[in-house]
């Protein structure tokens, strides 16, 4: 009795440092809501992982199972422009995204150390003699196994979990821009998004299945067989236990959190462009977004009788909507001046105002003593001011740009998870930090980057309640169990008002409630914490990373390129309340990687080693529920891997065939580059661009007597792959070209090229939206000097 109340008293995993020896050790299965069922049946005496430690090798788990990984996207994508008039161009971008996941794994990855028991703990929540409870769970559970189909046979405690999600999305884009030669231009558009989710997250646990196979049992006997066993499905006198492996929303016997959700998004946009001279531009823009979002509610329908999908928690209607509009826009002051010592400079100050939508919070499991949170959150808001300058210096071998920031946000969104739901709230905070980013080429070949970030956060005055903390150090208070599981705070003297009933599941209805209030005080969520003055989540001081790279010929048609490169960042916190259980160390990772290419023939040849030196660094956690027992997920940086990929483009060119001459002409010299940025997935030419082109325009016409030929090629930073970035790149040197051409260069003197992301201006690992890979190169070149 007394390791049952110990049980009922225990939030789960205690809240210390990531670091600490103890930190791998294991879930008390008395503070869970699968353990609580073992307890009430009798099936399960005290912790069933009892004694048991981690493995300190953080990548060797346990489990039941062979974990189950399935995902699927299709992506299907439309892209036209229409040149309507000169200097008016319109685009079109239509999208269509298909998504599945399917994934299935044992939910505490250890096995326990402490079987199920043959008779049933006397010590039970079944009111019967005990000889006659022992004689029917004989009868049900030989030997202590529970047949439950999600989780198959066993006699030990085992717990697994299933993640599935279809989505579909659909994006309409339409742009008009403007090219016109006055000082003034323009880039009006709308765009429309339609996103809809469903899918599903089950908790199975093999001692839910047996507390209502027994209580249908019970059922059945005390009907005297009118209610048949096991339980018929649409019954709605009796918990319907799903016999399916793959559960199919059919059974009441597992957690099952099931809420279809859409979004429609609809947005009009537009920016204007003020050359007021030669080397300074305004830029404004405006943007009216109108966010419209809906949640079918269904109850969780864990212990409710009955099958199928449950409706909605009474008092909660069947489909919540929230629905936001909210204008937001930018101005930007841009200086491009003619220094002697750059060959290109760019100074720019910003103001922005963001919007990122509110919404929908899951729908709340009920259950006795769960206090639900907030249905809706807020959205967050951030007005944003940046100084900064962007150079390319020394012929082009010098790239150095340098910004600094100040984000004031507003209502910024931070998710937990707290009685059984994933809940939004918002805060404010400001956030200040500057950045570098360079790179070198000393010689040809041979490059080098450096790119580091300052950065500091802090939350203003916010109070939020710590579920990893909940009395907050308060001797009068405690932490107790709910019938649900779920944990909440009661004062001592009413803990101790339960306790002397002598019955150890009496302490489950403090929560609801059940037993008197003490000085008039109710349960509560626990203490709110201040948070004024904490750094905001995963916000590291300082990151700096550090490359060098070096290109050679191996033959006439091949070149090799070596690269390594180093990254580290400062120590986190993984939450906001900035405890030393939040506390995440500095860490640091190395990669090299060895390219062999023909660019001619289209093959290429990568060899890799990611982190090198095999950093076990935790790079975040996510705390879980307490009625999972309050354990850590953390995320490791991947183990060292290696590896060689072969890659083919078909769209180069198969052989190269040049017409014979009698006498080669001298190799080009390299006059002057000039470096195009984009917009991340667009090929259209910014404001900005079409400054630089000019510029380059300019300084060919100043340069023809030289014989000058101009070689435009495009270049895409990592995101997507590599047959979806290589049009894009070729595109975006088509855009220059044409922005050459209606600057008065001849196209019979630019050639153009693509080289997808192969030539990152700073490299990066894949998936990464780096603004300087989004780039076009114009490259002036004559016939010597």
């Amino acid at each position: 009795m007394a390791n049952i109340q110990r049980g009922q008293f225990s939030q789960g995993c205690r809240a210390t440092s990531l670091y600490d020896d103890d930190a791998l050790g294991t879930i008390n299965t008395q503070a869970t809501l699968g353990g609580l069922f073992g307890l009430l049946g009798g099936f399960q005496t005290g912790d069933a992982f009892a004694g048991k430690m981690q493995d300190p090798n953080v990548r060797n788990i346990e489990s039941s199972f062979d974990p189950i990984y399935k995902s699927k996207t299709d992506i299907y994508e439309f892209s036209a422009d229409w040149d309507i008039t000169d200097t008016l161009r319109l685009s079109g971008l239509a999208s269509y995204t298909k998504f599945n996941l399917y994934t299935r794994q044992d939910y505490n990855r250890y096995t326990p150390s402490v079987a199920f028991n043959a008779a049933p703990n006397p010590v039970n929540a079944i009111p019967l003699p005990y000889a006659q409870y022992a004689a029917i769970y004989a009868q049900l559970f030989p030997g202590g196994n529970v047949a439950d189909a999600q989780n198959g046979t066993s006699n030990e405690f085992r717990t697994s979990d299933i993640s599935s999600a279809f989505t579909e999305q659909s994006t309409v884009e339409l742009r008009l821009q403007s090219s016109f030669d006055g000082p003034f231009n323009f880039s009006i558009g709308a765009n429309y998004l339609n996103f809809d989710a469903t899918g599903d997250y089950y908790v199975m646990f093999n001692t839910g299945t047996a507390w209502y196979q027994l209580n249908n049992f019970l059922s059945s006997l005390g009907s005297g067989g009118a209610l048949p066993f096991p339980c018929p499905e649409n019954n709605p006198s009796c918990v319907f236990v799903d016999p399916n492996e793959n559960p199919n929303r059919s059974g009441h016997n597992y957690y099952d959190a099931y809420s279809p959700y859409n979004l429609e998004s609809t947005a009009i946009f537009g920016e204007v462009y003020w050359d007021i001279t030669d080397e300074f531009k305004l830029t404004g823009g405006l943007r009216y977004t109108d966010d419209q979002k809906e949640i079918e509610n269904h109850q969780v329908n864990l212990g409710t009788p009955g099958s199928g999908v449950s409706p909605a928690i009474p008092g909660t209607p069947a489909i919540s909507k929230v629905d936001f509009q909210e204008f937001t826009g930018r101005a930007v002051a841009e200086w491009r001046p003619d220094f002697d010592w750059s060959e290109s400079s760019l100074f720019y100050a910003s103001y922005s105002r963001g919007y990122k939508a509110g919404g929908l919070n899951s729908p709340c499991s009920g259950g006795g003593g769960v206090i639900c949170g907030p249905a809706n959150f807020e959205p967050e808001f951030i007005n944003a001011y940046e100084i900064g300058t962007k150079n390319t210096l020394a012929g082009g071998s010098v790239v150095l740009n340098l910004s600094a920031f100040y984000y004031d946000y507003k209502g910024y969104q931070v998710s937990k998870i707290v009685n059984r739901a994933s809940t939004n709230e918002n805060i404010d905070a400001t956030v200040k930090g500057l950045e570098l980013e360079s790179s070198w080429s000393p010689v040809k070949g041979l490059r080098f980057n450096l790119n580091g970030g300052y950065l500091q956060s802090e939350i203003k005055e916010n109070f939020s309640i710590d579920t990893f903390d909940r009395t907050q150090g308060n001797p009068n208070l405690i932490v107790v169990k709910s019938s649900a599981a779920s944990n909440c705070v009661v004062t001592v003297a009413q803990a101790q008002v339960a306790v002397s009933t002598g019955n150890p599941f009496n302490l489950l209805g403090l929560c609801s409630g059940a037993f008197q209030f003490v000085d008039g005080v109710a349960p509560s969520d626990g203490v709110l914490v201040n948070l004024k003055g904490n750094s905001l989540p995963n916000a590291p001081k300082w990151t700096i990373s550090f490359g060098a790279q070096y290109s050679f010929d191996v033959t006439e048609d091949w070149e090799m390129t070596v690269r390594g490169d180093y990254y580290y960042q400062s120590s986190t916190y993984a939450r906001i309340y900035n405890t030393e259980a939040d506390h995440i160390r500095s860490w640091d990772n190395v990669n090299f990687t060895l390219t062999l290419a023909n660019e001619s023939s289209g093959w290429q040849v990568d060899a890799y080693l990611k982190n090198a030196f095999n950093q076990k660094a935790i790079t975040d956690t996510y705390l879980t529920d307490d009625s999972s027992g309050l354990f850590r997920n953390a995320f490791y940086t991947d183990p060292r891997t290696y590896g060689i990929g072969i890659t083919y483009n078909f769209s180069a060119d198969e052989e190269v065939v040049e017409a014979p001459i009698e006498t080669p002409p001298p190799a080009p010299a390299a006059a002057k580059t000039f470096i195009v940025f984009f917009n991340f997935d667009r090929s259209d030419l910014t404001a900005e661009a079409q400054t630089v082109i000019a510029e380059a325009a300019a300084a060919y016409k100043a340069g023809q007597s030289v014989n000058l030929r101009v070689q435009v090629r495009g270049h895409t930073d990592t995101v997507g792959s590599a047959a979806y970035n290589l049009p894009l790149s070729e595109r975006r040197a088509e855009s220059v070209k044409d922005g050459l051409v209606a600057n008065g260069v001849s196209a019979d003197v630019i050639s153009t090229s693509g080289a997808g992301f192969s030539e990152p201006l700073v490299p990066t690992g894949p998936g990464v939206k780096e603004p300087q890979n989004r780039r076009a190169t114009i490259d002036l070149t004559g016939a010597g000097s």
